[in-house]
C-alpha cells in the first residue's frame, strides 16, 4: 500500500449500516427515519431512548414500598376503571382483535371481588376518578403450580402521561408482588410487557429501565401501525 494513500473516506449517506475504521457505525438519515415510521426525528429520538436505557443503573430488586399515590381498586371502582380501560382498548388493542367489553368487566370483578385472583391500582385524577390504572391477574407457569403475576394492562389517561404515574404504578406492582411473596413457600414474580403498535421503543426502554429484561415478543403477521 503507498504510504501517501489518504485514508478511506466516511460512508455515504447511502451506505446504510456502514462500519468505519475506528469501529463506530454510520446511522444514515434513511435508516433513521425507517426507525422512527417515516420520520427521521422520531428515529433518533427512539435510538437516543435505547441509549440512554443501556447507561441505566442496576435494576431493582425489591423490596419496594407502596407508593402513596396508588390504592387498590374497590366494586365502587368498576364503571370508572371499565371506561379508562376501553380507552386503553381503543388505542392499544383492537387492531389486533376486536374488543370484549363484557370480558373486560369480568377481568375487573375478577380483581376486585374475588380475594387472590388480582388486584388493581389506581392513581386518582383532581376529581377523585381513577386516570391511571394497572391490572394484576395471577397465573401459573405452564411447566409448573406455581404462580405470578401477570400484569394486564398498564395505562394512563392521554392528559395525565406527563406525570410520574407510570413510574408509581410499576412500584405498586412491585410491592404487590413483595408482599403476596412474604406469604408463600417460594418466590413469586411479576410479569411485564409491551403489546401494541405506537410508541413501542419508548414503552419498552420504560420497562427496561424498572425491570431485568427476560425476552422479546412477536406477533404474525404484523398488525396495523395506526397512526
Amino acid at each position: 500500500m503507498n504510504a501517501l494513500a489518504k485514508p478511506p473516506a466516511p460512508a455515504a449517506p447511502e451506505q446504510i449500516g456502514t462500519t468505519m475504521p475506528d469501529g463506530s457505525l454510520v446511522i444514515t438519515p434513511g435508516q433513521l427515519a425507517r426507525f422512527g415510521g417515516g420520520d427521521a426525528t422520531k428515529g433518533r429520538r427512539q435510538l437516543r431512548l435505547i441509549l440512554a436505557a443501556e447507561r441505566e443503573p442496576a435494576i431493582h430488586s425489591g423490596p419496594t414500598a407502596k407508593p402513596a399515590s396508588v390504592r387498590i381498586a374497590t366494586i365502587k371502582d368498576e364503571p370508572a376503571i371499565h371506561a379508562l380501560l376501553m380507552l386503553d382498548l381503543q388505542e392499544n388493542a383492537e387492531a389486533v382483535a376486536p374488543v370484549n367489553a363484557d370480558k373486560v368487566a369480568r377481568h375487573i370483578f375478577a380483581c376486585t371481588r374475588q380475594k387472590g385472583e388480582g388486584v388493581i391500582g389506581v392513581i386518582d385524577g383532581p376529581d377523585g376518578t381513577p386516570v391511571a390504572v394497572a391490572i394484576l391477574r395471577r397465573c401459573e407457569w405452564w411447566w409448573s403450580n406455581a404462580s405470578y403475576w401477570q400484569e394486564i394492562p398498564l395505562f394512563v389517561h392521554p392528559d395525565h402521561r406527563k406525570s410520574t404515574h407510570a413510574a408509581a404504578l410499576t412500584d405498586f406492582m412491585r410491592w404487590w408482588t413483595d408482599n403476596f411473596t412474604s406469604n408463600l413457600g417460594y418466590r413469586m414474580f411479576l410479569m411485564c410487557g409491551v403489546l401494541g403498535t405506537k410508541r413501542l421503543h419508548e414503552k419498552a426502554m420504560f420497562y427496561r429501565r424498572r425491570f431485568a429484561q427476560v425476552g422479546w415478543g412477536f406477533l404474525y403477521p404484523a398488525p396495523p401501525r395506526g397512526e
